[in-house]
């Protein structure tokens, strides 16, 4: 059994990457080449790259002001009651998507707040930046790695950003749709306002 693998793992490791452009050899049994193995795990992707907080700064000011200014809409206290309840379901270990990583978080002290905040901004620094975070698997990383932040993103499973990812795009991708086109709309008002302002009289 042994020596069957490792005749597959010498076979694989002689060819190339299947990253297009990349000449490096095979890592092991996987397609990829170790730093683009690397990647897989930590981005979702091959061709993933790494956001941070800073990135996507303006983007939590504008979301943080919206959802304090919606903060008595129904569909704002329902998105919040989500997190409320992944916490709990969490604390009770019923067994959710990142359990143990919630719980973690939970201790921490990170708030309901900071957890929606964070969800809709990545995803609206994701519309503002295709090219560096796509709408694919790679935001579907990058929402739950950016939740999951203060546990240390080191730390993290593939199999937990994955899940916990997944989970929140299926149950708030509506909610987080409708924030984005509310916020881009309140943005396009006031550049547009800004304009009118140095227009000549």
């Amino acid at each position: 059994m042994f020596s069957k693998t490792r005749e597959r793992v010498i076979k694989n490791s002689a060819l190339k990457c299947s990253v297009k452009g990349c000449y490096n050899n095979r890592a092991n049994l996987s397609s990829y080449c170790r730093a683009h193995r690397k990647k897989l795990d930590a981005y979702g992707s091959p061709l993933g790259n790494p956001i941070c907080k800073k990135d996507y700064e303006t983007e939590l000011k504008e979301v943080e002001h919206f959802l304090k200014k919606n903060a008595e809409h129904k569909a704002v206290i329902a998105a919040k009651t989500v997190f409320q309840q992944m916490f709990e379901d969490a604390l009770l270990s019923i067994g959710i998507a990142a359990q143990k990583e919630l719980q973690e978080l939970h201790a921490k002290g990170t708030s309901v707040d900071q957890c929606l905040t964070t969800f809709v901004a990545v995803w609206l620094y994701s519309c503002r930046n295709p090219l560096r975070l796509p709408d694919d698997i790679r935001l579907t990383y990058a929402i739950a790695s950016e939740i999951l932040r203060p546990l240390g993103k080191s730390k993290l499973k593939a199999s937990v950003k994955k899940t916990f990812g997944t989970t929140l795009r299926e149950v708030l991708g509506v909610f987080a749709f409708n924030a984005i086109g509310a916020i881009e709309r309140e943005a396009e008002k006031e550049k547009k306002l800004k304009i009118d302002l140095r227009s000549a009289i």
